[in-house]
């Protein structure tokens, strides 16, 4: 089972799913930080094979959530990130990196 986590400027969206299946999705405000019922939800959550990360909420989301899936789980999450040319699409941008992933 993936956890699927969507970090955005207000929200945290996650979700665990397999390819071809996904539970409901579920939204807390982070306020820049972790929310309390996050962890005690992930604390009873069994190791997830992987967790697949989208962030625009920042370098801090990114190393907070680094932190907690260590501590839970001993693994790193993987964060995408944009990429100039995949799938025959371009980014257009001067600096890819630029670009927020969520776009």
């Amino acid at each position: 089972m993936d956890l699927l986590i969507d970090i955005g400027n207000t929200n945290l969206k996650r979700t665990l799913g397999e390819s071809d299946s996904l539970e409901t999705m579920r939204t807390v405000r982070h306020h820049g930080g972790l929310p309390i019922d996050l962890h005690a939800a992930w604390e009873q959550l069994a190791p997830p094979r992987r967790m697949l990360v989208s962030n625009v909420g920042g370098a801090e989301m990114a190393v907070a959530l680094e932190r907690v899936c260590r501590s839970y789980w001993d693994r790193d999450p993987l964060f995408a990130t944009p990429e100039p040319k995949t799938c025959g699409v371009a980014i257009a941008y001067e600096r890819p990196e630029w670009l927020g992933i969520d776009r």
